[in-house]
């Protein structure tokens, strides 16, 4: 069972890195960004504060070391992605629908400093 978990969730990963670029461009549309705070707002902001160090980074400091498709990928599978990566996660999953998780990605992105 544990190796189909992990096939699942590189199938997940390699998705998003290869149909990510679909949406590549959007993490600077304005409506796009505020439905993803709006997601923030309920879903993200118990273990996350955008610009400091909560129970999860700050989003500058994902944005500066992460794309859209990474960061989509984190979030649809946390612990997946983590492994990945080369570390630990405690985050858990929080079921996004894909417009809302092209959202909140959007949101995060749009913290990287110009």
């Amino acid at each position: 069972m544990r190796g189909l978990k992990w096939v699942l969730g590189f199938l997940t990963f390699s998705f998003f890195l290869w149909g990510g670029s679909l949406w590549a461009n959007e993490k600077g549309d304005p409506d796009l960004i505020r439905r993803g705070l709006e997601v923030f707002e309920e879903k993200c902001m118990g273990c996350h504060h955008p610009q400091y160090e909560a129970f999860g980074p700050p989003f500058s400091e994902i944005a500066r070391k992460r794309t859209i498709q990474e960061v989509m990928a984190y979030i649809q599978d946390p612990v997946g992605s983590a492994a990945s990566l080369g570390y630990k996660s405690s985050m858990t999953r929080i079921g996004l629908s894909p417009e809302d998780l092209r959202a909140v990605a959007s949101f995060v992105l749009s913290f990287r400093e110009k």
